[in-house]
């Protein structure tokens, strides 16, 4: 039994050697795995070649028959060009004898017409001079006619001014006549507004007063007329309202003598027995009473 574990002890492991052991094994697992890595990368890489290798084959192809088909394209154009340049120069040719065709038709459609001119000229050549004899004795019968024209046309022009005078002569009469009457008419309708205005000024209606004085003005009577009636108007006013307020009645009563002597009173006087009538009817009729038989008049 000594000898046994004496055997044993060799074979036993130290721990840090199994742990360096332990990585080791780690190691070569990881390696192992990289190695798989990059294989199958390899791989992938190499069907990556594979297929772009066909893919430019193909492209290589699919340009040698690109160039093929452009070759025989201009193998075309080329031949077409010929041809176009063989039709070229035979419509070319064509037209040069057509040109000449031409031109020699021309020439001789030219020298027909110069002969046809020829021949025209010298039929024309009396005519020609038959025309123009025509046309001088045309031209001496104008003149003639513009003459005889204007000769009477200068009558017309004559008379017409003799009418115009006559004319104008008798609108003047006229004229004259018209202001005659108007003057006339005027002067007569200045006398019937002076005498209406007369009448209107004695008369008990200062209604028919007012309306004399417009009409007098609207006639141009004498200034002095109209001034005067006016002036009267406005005092006969006064004195028509002191009778109404201290002997009531018709306006007709307006033109009895102490109311006339009353209208001769300046209008301030009036105005100051106005003022009294409406305070004192009673006292103003018999200051107006003294009033007017110290002027002499009767009261009626």
């Amino acid at each position: 039994m000594g000898t046994a574990a004496v055997e044993e002890v060799p074979n036993a492991k130290d721990p840090a050697e199994a742990k360096e052991t332990s990585r080791a094994e780690q190691a070569a697992k990881e390696a192992e795995r990289t190695a798989e890595v990059v294989a199958e990368e390899a791989k992938a890489a190499k069907e990556a070649a594979e297929e772009d290798a066909a893919k430019a084959a193909k492209e290589a192809l699919e340009a040698e028959d690109s160039a093929k088909a452009s070759e025989e394209s201009a193998r075309a154009a080329e031949t077409l060009s010929a041809a176009e340049e063989t039709a070229n120069a035979e419509v070319a040719a064509e037209a040069a004898h057509a040109a000449a065709e031409a031109d020699a038709a021309a020439r001789a459609s030219e020298k027909a017409a110069q002969t046809a001119a020829t021949a025209k000229a010298a039929a024309t050549a009396e005519e020609v001079v038959k025309a123009d004899e025509a046309a001088r004795a045309a031209a001496v019968a104008a003149t003639t006619e513009r003459a005889a024209e204007a000769e009477g046309a200068a009558e017309e022009v004559v008379k017409t001014k003799d009418a115009g005078r006559a004319a104008e002569e008798a609108a003047m009469d006229e004229r004259a006549r018209d202001a005659a009457v108007d003057a006339s008419t005027r002067e007569e309708e200045q006398q019937l507004a002076t005498a209406r205005l007369q009448s209107a000024v004695q008369g008990p209606s200062l209604a028919a007063l007012a309306s004399a004085i417009e009409f007098a003005k609207a006639k141009e009577a004498p200034a002095d007329d109209v001034f005067f009636a006016e002036f009267l108007r406005r005092r006969r006013l006064v004195v028509e309202k002191l009778r109404s307020l201290t002997v009531p009645g018709p306006e007709e009563q307006s033109i009895a003598p102490q109311w006339r002597f009353l209208w001769n009173k300046k209008l301030s006087v009036l105005r100051d027995l106005l003022a009294c009538a409406e305070k004192d009817p009673t006292s103003t009729l018999r200051e107006l009473s003294l009033l007017v038989e110290e002027g002499g008049v009767a009261w009626l």
